[in-house]
């Protein structure tokens, strides 16, 4: 795999920030924190199967910098008190341990909060809600801006105490930054409203106040909305120009796009080709030299190759178009020891054909003896293991097993050409160099015999 794509595979280095490749995984809310802000064993498990996975940067989820009034859930993970430290550690050395570079976003929601949450009134630059029908907000006060930078400066000096690589903070998608960037929410006339200089006042100051508490080593990473596709609100061009006001605390932009009403644009439709934010982060990285993260529909790693090879992006978003198989077993899993049991998972990129096809999955699963499995791979241990559809969701520990289709070569040709596929097809399965080939080989065998042709890549 890495000599069919060198550039993906690549380290990059920013100050004294190394990523071993040019994968990342977006600050992707799971709702899998506790109800008292705390991460919890699910994303222990969760983010660990991540850097085992082999993904170079992981940018944790969005935590609250100013509880309860910049919630963005009852289930979000928090960052403003020093009791929510220990387990943030844990997590990041477990991740190193793996490979993984590991960096976390820290931001406030603003008028995306909810006052039958929060039990408060939500508050933003104006008195403009986030999407249509949405809640209308209070104006801050100067009183509570300022309150708001040293929060914000207080929860990256903990990102860092911690042993975070680098902190993102959060200036688009509609949350409390991006209301104060946004022509489209802002409408102030103080200070802090009015002027392209005057709406980036309130970010300058959280950068500034950031990169004050984490000094000039620590790299500060800045998602903005470079295009918000919104009536009035900010073009690439606008974008271009009050970067100008925050780019000497930036050490790296995330190049994203749209605000809540343009939500088509902030999480990809399918119909967007591959890689077609890029030609923003081209821009920003032209005019600033910096090195920009960029996600964008990016599901075939040829794209993400050419986008690389040519300097516009520097690293991507969750590639697709990888035909996977990742074997975990129950400590992977966080699953209890019950009778020697394992559970593996084989994925695909349900995003691209023939695996957007359901029959197609479910068919491959069907041509799949566990039996085999278990007396060719792993020697006779345990019992026969269940393999996962990507179509199903993992159960929580103790939960009822999932249906698993039952081993059937003949049903599974049969569900293959009702797919449309009645000479099956050829695609590749990657896999680590351990165990997990035993596995992907017993795996290629039987598949052939229902027409699939799998080549077998180490990755």
């Amino acid at each position: 795999m890495k000599t069919h794509y060198p550039k993906i595979f690549e380290p990059i280095t920013v100050k004294r920030m190394t990523i071993r490749n040019r994968i990342a995984m977006t600050p992707m809310g799971t709702n899998y924190g506790e109800t008292s802000g705390e991460m919890s064993n699910r994303h222990m498990n969760y983010y660990s199967l991540r850097a085992k996975g082999g993904v170079g940067l992981i940018i944790l989820e969005n935590a609250n910098v100013e509880y309860p009034v910049g919630s963005n859930g009852t289930s979000q993970i928090r960052i403003d008190h020093d009791s929510f430290m220990p387990r943030y550690y844990q997590l990041v050395e477990n991740l190193h341990k793996n490979g993984a570079t590991v960096a976390i976003q820290i931001n406030h929601a603003g008028a995306s909060a909810s006052s039958a949450r929060t039990g408060m009134e939500t508050v933003s630059s104006s008195n403009i809600p986030t999407k249509v029908g949405g809640e209308v907000p209070r104006p801050m006060t100067r009183e509570e801006i300022l309150h708001t930078v040293k929060k914000y400066g207080e929860a990256a000096k903990r990102v860092q105490a911690i042993g975070f690589d680098a902190v993102e903070i959060h200036c688009g998608h509609s949350y409390l930054m991006s209301q104060f960037i946004s022509p489209y929410y802002n409408k102030r006339t103080d200070e802090f409203g009015g002027s392209m200089e005057n709406r980036l006042r309130f970010p300058r100051m959280v950068l500034e106040e950031v990169r004050r508490q984490v000094g000039p080593w620590f790299p500060i990473i800045v998602r903005v909305s470079a295009e918000e596709r919104v009536p009035g609100g900010n073009t690439l061009e606008d974008t271009l120009k009050y970067l100008e006001y925050l780019d000497e605390f930036v050490d790296i932009y995330d190049v994203s796009c749209g605000l809540n009403p343009s939500l088509q644009y902030q999480i990809d439709s399918n119909f967007l080709p591959d890689g077609w934010r890029a030609y923003q982060a081209r821009a920003v990285k032209e005019k600033f030299g910096k090195p920009v993260i960029n996600a964008g529909n990016y599901r075939d790693p040829a794209v993400v190759e050419k986008v690389l090879e040519s300097g516009d992006v520097d690293v991507v978003y969750n590639i697709g178009g990888l035909d996977t198989l990742a074997v975990q077993d129950n400590e992977d899993l966080g699953y209890q020891e019950t009778e020697g049991t394992s559970i593996w998972n084989l994925g695909f990129n349900v995003n691209q054909a023939p695996f957007d096809n359901a029959d197609v999955r479910r068919a491959l699963a069907m041509a799949v003896n566990r039996e085999d499995i278990i007396n060719g791979a792993m020697d006779g241990a345990g019992t026969p293991a269940e393999i996962i559809l990507p179509a199903q969701t993992l159960p929580n520990p103790g939960a009822d097993a999932i249906d698993t289709p039952k081993y059937d070569p003949e049903g599974a040709k049969a569900l293959l050409a009702e797919a449309g596929y009645p000479n099956g097809f050829d695609t590749t399965i990657y896999v680590r160099e351990d165990y997990t080939k035993k596995i992907a080989s017993i795996i290629q065998s039987q598949w052939k015999e229902i027409g699939v042709n799998a080549e077998i890549q180490i990755m």
